[in-house]
């Protein structure tokens, strides 16, 4: 109650789409492939600077919007389709990965020109922090291809689809989301959602 008495809850809105895709474009980032990025960052500026550097972006979104057209009730597609998703989510910390190794060059640098030795545990530090930060961008690689997903659902709703499916999908993806906040086993979760959902004709 002390420590609480403390603080002061502040909420950060998501940066609107076009305000983050300007900024790319303001850094020298194609027109197109910055408003992909854009899209894809959920608010995020950050997020859709590492997405920039990522080839396989949009293959990933197209994966996610065409699984449920790959279900046909069998526990095989799901398997199939689930493993392939997440294959293509580690991808995102390839650029990551290239992003953190040249920060610790910089780090590592700056104490080699002044002619000093890195202090104690401040390399772990960093590699802790680096490790933390690639949890993070694998779940909201997973929220933005659940969001993908649900996309796909309204696009069937709009085009004359039952409204049962969208709902349907809608409140398992919810569920799912909620859940990324306690760390579950992706596979698993994905799985469970992915049995649940409705097939969708191409």
């Amino acid at each position: 109650a002390t420590i609480e008495s403390r603080c002061v809850r502040v909420d950060f809105t998501a940066v609107p789409v076009a305000a983050i895709e300007e900024r790319l474009v303001a850094d020298g980032v194609d027109r197109q492939v910055a408003a992909v990025a854009a899209v894809a960052a959920g608010g995020s500026l950050a997020r859709a600077r590492l997405l920039v550097r990522d080839p396989a972006l949009e293959e990933r979104r197209a994966a996610w919007y065409g699984a449920p057209e790959r279900l046909d009730g069998s526990g095989h597609a799901v398997g199939v389709v689930v493993d392939e998703l997440l294959d293509l989510v580690e991808g995102v910390l390839a650029p990551l990965s290239e992003q953190q190794a040249e920060e610790v060059e910089r780090f590592l640098a700056q104490y080699e020109t002044a002619g000093m030795d890195v202090p104690k545990g401040q390399l772990s530090t960093l590699e802790q922090r680096h490790k933390r930060e690639a949890r993070k961008v694998r779940t909201d690689e997973l929220r933005s291809g659940l969001a993908v997903l649900v996309g796909r659902y309204r696009d069937a709703l709009a085009g004359g689809g039952p409204a049962g499916d969208f709902v349907t999908a809608a409140e398992s993806v919810q569920q799912l989301c909620d859940s990324l906040t306690f760390n579950p086993n992706a596979r698993l979760a994905l799985e469970s959602l992915f049995v649940g959902l409705p097939r969708l004709q191409g």
